[in-house]
């Protein structure tokens, strides 16, 4: 791939907060020369972690391969969770990472975490960063611009709510100053379940 500017997730149902990662990814890589790359889990985490739970996908792992490709991520490469996986230290995770990828840039959500006991934190991956020699960029929430109606898109809410499940967004478009989220969602194709 080249030097790396890396996302990681679970990117389950490609929804608007995720279509917004991926355009801070896109332009992250412009500006630094580096080739974008999503990392996704072909099996969700907690498949691992809590197998008693029942986990139930809004999309399968090709439909969320070709969602993930469909604003011109070039490379998106699907990785199997493991229990070993799950025990490694957020240094050893992005030392591979790094090894692998040439990771020189990697593009999180606000509140995300990987490693063991999710150790690694943005402030932990950053020191990590500046041992290894790559960036870290925690961007803000999709629709933070719409605070005052307080539904911020993360993966840890209940996504299947039809204004948040969309296929073919086009993240390179800016909502419209003042746009209501049921505007904006009526502009794009709905996922049919």
């Amino acid at each position: 791939t080249g030097r790396a500017c890396c996302a990681i997730g679970m990117f389950d149902g490609v929804h608007l907060g995720h279509a917004h990662l991926l355009r801070r990814l896109q332009a992250a890589a412009a500006r630094r020369g580096l080739t974008p790359v999503v990392l996704t889990f072909s099996n969700h985490p907690l498949s691992v972690l809590r197998p008693e739970l029942p986990i139930v996908l809004i999309t399968s792992l090709k439909e969320r391969l070709e969602l993930l490709h469909a604003p011109g991520i070039e490379h998106v490469i699907p990785i199997t969770f493991t229990r070993e996986l799950s025990l490694h230290s957020p240094a050893e995770f992005k030392g591979a990472l790094y090894e692998c990828l040439e990771l020189r840039h990697f593009v999180v959500g606000p509140d995300f975490a990987l490693g063991h006991d999710r150790e690694g934190t943005v402030p932990v991956l950053a020191t990590l960063g500046s041992k290894l020699g790559y960036t870290v960029e925690a961007v803000d929430t999709f629709l933070e611009a719409w605070a005052a109606h307080g539904v911020p898109l993360r993966s840890g809410r209940d996504l299947r709510d039809d204004r948040f499940l969309v296929v073919g967004v086009d993240v390179d478009a800016e909502a419209p100053s003042g746009c209501s989220i049921d505007a904006l969602v009526r502009q794009m194709k709905v996922l049919e379940r």
